[in-house]
């Protein structure tokens, strides 16, 4: 779960340098040529550590191409899939007191879903429940 925020260009040393290669060649080479597989594979171990949008956002790469590539290489970038927490507590000041929030949820198999929060707070238990079935 998090709260919204804009989304941002991840940046990191490792980030930066890996844009500035692609920028270099994207500079020398023609609209639609192939991205060589030295520079997929370095966006590849970059985008498993720094996540998969804000990685292809960063280099300017196809999300759907990245991902697939990933996949190919057996890993899986669900937080349940590596062990991150599957449970997070909401705690307000008082009952309701969230103002406006985002939460998400993300099952092992991918599929996605978005709750927009604003003054009374619905179930989340129960959607949860719902959303990720018997195994919640």
């Amino acid at each position: 779960m998090k709260c919204s925020e804009p989304f941002a260009p991840v940046r990191g040393s490792e980030l930066e340098a890996v844009r500035q290669r692609i920028e270099r060649w994207r500079q020398t080479h023609k609209l639609r040529t192939r991205i060589p597989e030295d520079l997929w594979a370095s966006a590849v171990e970059l985008a498993k550590v720094y996540g998969l949008k804000g990685t292809a956002r960063t280099l300017r790469l196809d999300n759907y191409s990245l991902k697939k590539r990933i996949k190919a290489t057996g890993y899986n970038e669900s937080p349940l899939a590596q062990g991150k927490p599957a449970f997070v507590e909401l705690i307000a000041a008082r009952p309701g007191a969230f103002a406006e929030c985002t939460v998400e949820l993300e099952r092992a198999g991918g599929a996605k879903m978005r709750i927009q929060l604003s003054g009374a707070t619905p179930d989340l238990g129960a959607l949860t429940r719902a959303f990720l079935g018997a195994n919640a």
